[in-house]
């Protein structure tokens, strides 16, 4: 299945094992959208930080990506999946106090 023009990537699944997923049938790697990525240094209610990577593969720009970060972390039940390292981590607005951003690299 795929072809010769689709794109594949591998993924590291949590069992341990390498699989690999087909992205776009028919897609060469310049026309498969690049996400949009963004640091994002969160200050939780107990008073600790965390630096975590948030990325939004529909949005155009980086400013759509901080307003979707804002918009859901102010609904009660809000909530964003975001990257530690090679961790998945989904964070809860409820445990939420602030948030600063940075576009590239660690919050300094």
């Amino acid at each position: 299945m795929g072809g010769p023009d689709a794109v594949r990537v591998k993924a590291h699944s949590l069992t341990g094992t390498d699989e690999e997923e087909i992205i776009a049938v028919g897609a060469t790697p310049s026309s498969v959208r690049n996400m949009e990525a963004i640091v994002l240094r969160v200050r939780l209610i107990s008073g600790d930080s965390v630096d975590v990577t948030y990325e939004d593969r529909d949005a155009g720009s980086q400013v759509e990506v901080i307003d979707h970060v804002v918009s859901t972390l102010s609904e009660a039940a809000g909530m964003l999946r975001c990257r530690h390292g090679d961790r998945l981590v989904v964070l809860y607005a409820r445990g939420v106090a602030a948030v600063e951003v940075a576009p590239r690299g660690a919050v300094l």
